[in-house]
């Protein structure tokens, strides 16, 4: 599988070595707050899906770790987030994890280390920034285009058919995705479907031609 996060050797060479290695079938809970360490982890084959549950009991999609991707547990840098992270697995996952004191003295002495995480801590800042840019679209219609520029742009392959988003998308998901109603997200993309600019089988969206998808916001 392809992934938006640059190979990291030496993470990975440290967590094959010093690492626990860990196997998941699809739809498992990966992590608790409540498991007794504070991991690091490395993914290094399959799809997680992180999501955020606030205090009222709301849960909201954040987005997906790829391979190669390094996350931690909950609580494990910060006492009390306010909230809880949730990570399940999307298809079979195997991960790797330490301690977290240890990744952080690994951080603080091997200066390749610390480059290859600081690497992987820039990408997410970004992506970050471009989860904002969509949040911050008021009309549905312009968030669903933003959303799916950011979809192809992190989890997209090129098909002949165009940009296949590797992740499969209920309109549950997507509509979470969106702080939106299901029922709105299911008429934009009847929308796009019936204009030719995505399609749509067995879960998974195709973009028929992502760098078209600017001239379909409206402003």
């Amino acid at each position: 599988m392809q992934s938006f996060i640059p190979e990291s050797p030496t993470m990975h060479a440290y967590f094959e070595k010093h690492g626990q290695r860990l196997e998941y079938e699809k739809r498992q809970t990966l992590v608790r707050a409540d498991d007794p360490q504070p991991w690091v982890y490395f993914l290094e084959d399959g799809i997680v899906e992180a999501s955020y549950a606030f205090p009222d009991g709301v849960d909201r999609m954040l987005g997906y770790f790829v391979p190669n991707s390094i996350f931690a547990q909950n609580r494990s840098f910060f006492d009390d987030a306010g909230g809880d992270l949730k990570y399940l697995t999307i298809t079979k996952t195997v991960i790797l994890r330490v301690h977290r004191d240890d990744f952080l003295k690994q951080v603080a002495k091997v200066p390749k280390f610390n480059q290859e995480y600081l690497q992987m801590a820039l990408l997410f800042r970004i992506f970050t920034t471009d989860l904002v840019i969509y949040l911050g679209e008021n009309r549905i219609h312009n968030r669903c285009v933003r959303w799916l520029m950011l979809m192809a742009r992190y989890y997209g392959e090129e098909t002949s058919e165009g940009t296949r988003i590797m992740v499969p998308l209920t309109q549950d998901t997507i509509a979470n995705f969106l702080h939106v109603s299901r029922e709105s997200i299911s008429k934009t993309l009847r929308e796009f479907t019936k204009g030719g600019h995505i399609s749509i089988r067995k879960k998974q969206i195709t973009i028929k031609d992502v760098s078209a998808l600017k001239d379909l916001l409206e402003y």
